[in-house]
């Protein structure tokens, strides 16, 4: 790994890929493996471990005696950390600082490709652009 100090916790994690409800061509949920490691440099860093518990692949690289883990996502943190967990269903990330922080990430929601998200610009009260909101709204047809 491209961490530049000691390595002090190691997390795996596994990931259902897209929707909760799609499957693969044999009827299995797409779960992904991934590696987290964080060390006193405050570097976290997330690793695809699919190599390791593919059974096809692991036995190839049994014989080459070598895995590859690619690197895919990494988050600096300000402070050493020295503990790191991950929630039973995989949306929280949990960090332990050197100086006795304790930090809990979650994951934003998936939204599929082409869905947009709602906007959350909300106008501020007594501004022109609160008082005309809705403006260009069609009335009901009662």
């Amino acid at each position: 790994t491209k961490h530049s100090k000691t390595i002090t916790s190691i997390c795996i994690a596994s990931m259902i890929r897209g929707e909760k409800d799609e499957f693969d061509g044999d009827g299995k949920k797409i779960v992904c493996m991934r590696l987290i490691t964080a060390g006193l440099d405050g570097l976290i860093r997330i690793h695809s471990a699919d190599e390791l518990y593919d059974s096809d692949i692991s036995k190839e690289t049994q014989s080459k005696n070598k895995i590859h883990l690619p690197y895919l996502h990494g988050v600096k943190t300000s402070l050493p950390i020295t503990a790191l967990a991950m929630s039973p269903d995989s949306t929280r990330l949990v960090v332990g600082t050197s100086t006795g922080f304790v930090t809990v990430r979650q994951r934003a929601k998936y939204v599929p490709q082409g869905v947009k998200r709602k906007s959350a610009y909300e106008p501020k009260a007594g501004t022109y652009s609160f008082f005309m909101r809705g403006a260009s709204a069609d009335a009901d047809a009662d």
